[in-house]
């Protein structure tokens, strides 16, 4: 083979190696940047932190304005109002509150008490003891006529606080429990939550999700994806073409 040929040869050798290596280091890019966006994708975007009322739930959306959404509170009972959270991150700066439309029928001395547990469960699997609650102050109706708007930021945490792990089984139950503790027989309450355009909502220490940050800090642990390797590979190659060339040229 004439020297010539030699070149033309190393050169569309090179070439071919080169557009080889640039392909399949596009592909993994892309690879990646799929993964990536999948990942993101199975991260719940909504915001949490308040759930609205809406018996026997709650729900991250206000409820309708019909009459029929309040429910009425008799003597010696309670009401409950739940819903399952998931993969949440505990946040201590976020304060559990209360904001509820009541109306007492101008009745005096009704008390109420208010609680939010907070119960784990991982793997499908009950954690009896993984759980908190929120401890809020106590309410006495003082007897007046008019639909009151009661707000309550909360006293004291009882238990430890959690992250709620990401996963499609695992998640935290919320409930919100709101009772009478008062002697009263001939007396009712009624809590609104949408009759009248009156929306009860609590706010609850959740509100980012935990598999967001578990995303952001496995992202900055990932070195560039075959940069530095891929470009070693072509300068390693593009030395031995020309050594080889120099050594036919020689002959």
């Amino acid at each position: 083979m004439k020297k010539v040929d030699y070149w033309k040869f190393c050169i569309a050798l090179l070439l071919i190696i080169i557009m080889t290596l640039t392909s399949l280091c596009l592909g993994d890019e892309s690879s990646n940047d799929a993964n990536s966006k999948k990942k993101l994708d199975e991260i719940p975007k909504e915001e949490l932190k308040i759930l609205y009322l809406a018996r026997p739930t709650m729900r991250d959306t206000p409820p309708g304005n019909d009459k029929s959404n309040q429910t009425e509170l008799s003597a010696e009972n309670q009401v409950i109002f739940g819903q399952n959270i998931f993969d949440r991150k505990f946040d201590d700066k976020i304060k559990p509150e209360l904001n509820l439309w009541l109306d007492t029928n101008g009745k005096k001395g009704i008390k109420l008490e208010f609680e939010i547990y907070f119960q784990a469960v991982e793997d499908s699997t009950l954690l009896p003891n993984k759980y908190f609650k929120a401890i809020f102050s106590n309410y006495t109706t003082n007897g007046t006529t008019d639909i009151i708007y009661l707000r309550r930021e909360f006293l004291k945490y009882e238990g430890t606080p959690f992250d709620i792990k990401s996963g499609s089984e695992n998640w935290c139950s919320v409930t919100f429990k709101i009772s009478r503790t008062d002697n009263a027989t001939d007396s009712k309450l009624h809590i609104y939550h949408g009759a009248e355009n009156r929306v009860s909502f609590i706010t609850i220490p959740y509100n980012e999700t935990q598999s967001s940050h578990e995303y952001e800090q496995e992202k900055d642990e990932e070195p560039t994806p075959g940069f530095i390797g891929t470009n070693f590979i072509i300068i390693l190659l593009v030395v031995c073409i020309i050594l080889y060339i120099q050594k036919q040229s020689r002959k």
